[in-house]
């Protein structure tokens, strides 16, 4: 029960990689507050795996827009009282050659990835005190690239340099900024590398 009594706000929780954080923070004692976007099923069944460890709060809506992030963390705070752990998750990865590549998805990919972080750390902030912790999840394309995915290499690549940047800067509130890369892991997102 390493995290018993934490408040923990994971976004783009309702499957993947979100989906086991939130599971195993609530196997170790944490309020989970589980983002997503459209997967309403797929959030109900992460919280009821949640549900049966410890507690938690559906938090639906688009952490790519200010508003609507803003919207998230004030609902998970209205329940939860404060924000001891916030995990940046959220992301997309659409896996086209850059020929391939428009405005559009670049664009979209930026905001979904990068975007979100900056709207949810400076919506969450005023409620995370001494001790909190804030979580990047990044990935190896950072270090290699990828020959699919070059808005999400820079996307990913971005986090790290504000992640870097957030924790020199917070270390003085004793507030942790980190991150985790991980490699190519079987998600839905990942889905398509299993018929290659």
């Amino acid at each position: 029960m390493m995290l018993k009594d934490k408040k923990a706000l994971i976004t783009g929780a309702s499957r993947g990689i979100g989906r086991a954080i939130a599971i195993k923070f609530a196997e170790h004692g944490a309020f989970v507050g589980i983002n997503f976007l459209k997967s309403y099923e797929k959030a109900k069944e992460t919280l009821q795996e949640v549900k049966k460890h410890s507690d938690g709060i559906l938090l639906q809506g688009d952490v790519g827009k200010f508003d609507e992030a803003k919207k998230i963390v004030e609902k998970f705070v209205e329940k939860a009282g404060r924000i001891d752990i916030l995990v940046n998750n959220a992301g997309i990865y659409k896996r086209k050659k850059f020929d391939e590549l428009d405005e559009k998805q670049w664009d979209k990919t930026m905001e979904t990835n990068l975007k979100s972080c900056f709207n949810m750390c400076k919506n969450a902030l005023p409620y995370m005190k001494e001790g909190s912790k804030i979580i990047f999840i990044s990935s190896q394309l950072v270090l290699k690239g990828s020959s699919h995915g070059a808005d999400y290499s820079a996307s990913k690549a971005g986090m790290l340099g504000f992640m870097k940047s957030l924790a020199l800067e917070l270390a003085e509130r004793k507030i942790n900024v980190n991150a985790v890369a991980p490699g190519t892991i079987d998600t839905p997102m990942l889905k398509f590398l299993l018929t290659l």
